[in-house]
């Protein structure tokens, strides 16, 4: 499933929680499928180093998924992309 990478700027610290100040369509889109691991997904969006390592992503494949650090703090939104056919909204697969 094909997905949009948003990228999130987030204010706070780990003691405090943090909160998502603003959200940035990156321009990128990501190929993903439900058997990529955490790293994989990591990879594909061109994370390194201690980010690559510590991104965590939770949410059901095919909706939003959501990447964080294990602080809580949120990084990434994989959005899927959508089409419109014939006035309806429709999930963009490629196969």
């Amino acid at each position: 499933m094909l997905y949009n990478l948003i990228r999130y700027d987030t204010w706070g610290n780990a003691r405090e929680g943090f909160e998502v100040n603003n959200a940035f369509y990156t321009g990128q889109q990501i190929q993903v499928d439900e058997l990529l691991t955490d790293k994989a997904i990591n990879r594909r969006i061109g994370l390194k180093g201690y980010d690559a390592k510590g991104c965590i992503w939770e949410g059901d494949f095919g909706y939003n998924l959501y990447g964080s650090l294990k602080n809580g703090k949120y990084l990434f939104e994989l959005r899927p992309v959508l089409t419109v056919h014939n006035g309806e909204e429709l999930l963009a697969q490629m196969n």
